[in-house]
């Protein structure tokens, strides 16, 4: 609750929107993209934010997704067993986060953080490599799209990626 937490979700909303806004096609992404940055940027915390950020998380990168999910996962199990004194879990008292759940948390948000970035250059349109997409998908030849962005401010013509047949 302090005056930061305005230009966070500003930034959070502002960046998808504007790439969007300049790839309507992939505003799935654009939609993860602004749940996982605020996650990422965020300085809160709470067990229930882990599950969060993993939905969202699969709308950018079904690999890194699946990874966080599952490690979420192994750091929530290890959590919940110690608050409730191990099994059954049907009392937990918060007793904050130990040391090894402290850096399984933090593994969990820079998860968040290669997640963001990665949902920053597919919505931007570059390969990790830096090169712009060309074409649907990122591929070049006959899925590229007119008017889709191959080069740094050049646009694919019609028959500009055409094969002979």
């Amino acid at each position: 609750t302090g005056t930061g937490r305005f230009p966070v979700v500003l930034l959070c909303a502002a960046i998808p929107a504007v790439l969007v806004w300049r790839r309507p096609d992939l505003v799935a992404e654009g939609i993860g993209l602004s749940l996982v940055g605020f996650l990422f940027l965020s300085p809160a915390f709470g067990t229930q934010y882990l599950v969060w950020g993993m939905a969202a998380g699969y709308l950018i990168s079904f690999r890194l997704a699946t990874f966080y999910n599952l490690f979420a996962g192994l750091v929530l199990f290890k959590v919940y067993t110690r608050w409730s004194h191990g099994f059954p879990w049907d009392r937990a008292n918060y007793w904050g986060l130990d040391h090894l759940e402290l850096a399984g948390a933090l593994v969990l948000w820079a998860c968040l953080g290669v997640t963001t970035i990665i949902g920053i250059r597919h919505l931007a349109g570059t390969r990790p490599d830096g090169v712009a997409r060309s074409g649907k998908f990122g591929l070049p030849g006959k899925f590229a799209l007119p008017g889709k962005l191959t080069q740094p401010g050049k646009l694919a013509q019609p028959d500009e990626f055409a094969q002979p047949e």
